[in-house]
This record gives C-alpha cells, sequence and structure tokens, in this order.
C-alpha cells in the first residue's frame, strides 16, 4: 500500500471514531438535556467532517476541500472551548456567538486563498489553533481549581497535550509524518 492511501485509511478510521464521539454526546444531550453535551455533540460532528474534507483533499488537491477543512477546524475548536465553558461556568448559548463562525469561514478564505505561501498560513493556523485549543485546556484547569475532580483533571491534561501537539505540524508534515502521527495522537487525545 502506498503512504497516500495509508494515510487516507488513518483519516478515514479517525472520522469514523470522532462520529461515534459526536453521537456518544449527542445521545448524552438527548438523555439529559445539559448544553454542553449539545455542543460537544457539534464540535465532534464538525471535527469528523474536517477529517473527510482533509482526506478528499490529499487526493484532488482541490483547495475548496482544503477552505472547508480551515473552516470546520476552526469552528469545531471554538464549539469545544464554548462547550468547556458551558461545562465549567455556565455559559449560556447566544445568538452572536454565530459570528464566530462567520470569523471561522472568513479566516479560512484569508488562509486558502488570500495568504500565497501556505507554509506561512499553515504556522499562522497552527498557532491559533494551539491557542484555542490550550485556552480550552486552561478553562478546565481552572475549573479543576473550583471543583476538583479527576475527569476535570483529565481534561485539562488532554487538552493541554492536544494544543502542544497542534504546534508540531508544521514540524511534521514536511519529514512526511505529519498524517499519521497526527491521526495517531488525534485518535488517543479524542479517546480520553
Amino acid at each position: 500500500m502506498d503512504r497516500q492511501t495509508v494515510e487516507l485509511l488513518a483519516l478515514g478510521f479517525q472520522a469514523c471514531f470522532t462520529l461515534l464521539q459526536a453521537l456518544v454526546y449527542y445521545a448524552l444531550w438527548a438523555r439529559q438535556r445539559r448544553p454542553y453535551f449539545a455542543s460537544w455533540a457539534a464540535a465532534w460532528a464538525l471535527y469528523a467532517f474536517r477529517l473527510v474534507a482533509i482526506a478528499v483533499f490529499i487526493p484532488t488537491r482541490n483547495d475548496l476541500w482544503l477552505f472547508a477543512q480551515e473552516a470546520a477546524t476552526w469552528m469545531s475548536s471554538l464549539l469545544l472551548l464554548f462547550a468547556a465553558l458551558q461545562f465549567s461556568r455556565g455559559v449560556p448559548w447566544r445568538p452572536v456567538y454565530l459570528g464566530f463562525a462567520g470569523l471561522s469561514v472568513a479566516w479560512a478564505a484569508v488562509a486558502i486563498f488570500g495568504i500565497r505561501s501556505m507554509a506561512v498560513a499553515g504556522i499562522k493556523s497552527v498557532v491559533m489553533l494551539g491557542g484555542v485549543t490550550l485556552w480550552t485546556g486552561w478553562v478546565f484547569w481552572r475549573h479543576r481549581h473550583t471543583a476538583p475532580s479527576g475527569g476535570a483533571t483529565l481534561l485539562a491534561v488532554t487538552f493541554t497535550l492536544w494544543g502542544l501537539h497542534r504546534l508540531d505540524y508544521p514540524l511534521l508534515r514536511p519529514l512526511g509524518n505529519g498524517v499519521l502521527y497526527g491521526v495517531f495522537v488525534d485518535v488517543l487525545l479524542i479517546a480520553t
């Protein structure tokens, strides 16, 4: 099997795994009606779509799929942060938050179609996404101090590690290891 086929299979596995995670959170929301479960379900569903978009981009090199992947990545990251804030602080949903979806699409358009260097666009995206993910970890670290629990500690550690992991993509991708390594680490972190 060539490397591209292996990468596509790995991305397909991760997409299925992540979609299953979304369905679990949806079932929890349907049963308990806690808003953060709905946000987590939406975040993981968007993350699964992101994986499908990047899997379609790899063989086709169609920039529209790369754009869709970038927008979905931002929206899912912001939803994970919002779910953390809902869980830890009871932050209610407000329609104005839809503006973040618009900003995600706008940034994706700038990153993919506006910035001529994919390396520069990728590094800017990675730094910002790493920051959002580390911020999510920080929310759980703070929650852990106000309401100590094993779950809060696990989520704080997981999102902190995931935020740091996002920062390694510009280093690993040029070496040809980015996709497989990324899938392995992402599945491990999503499972926790």
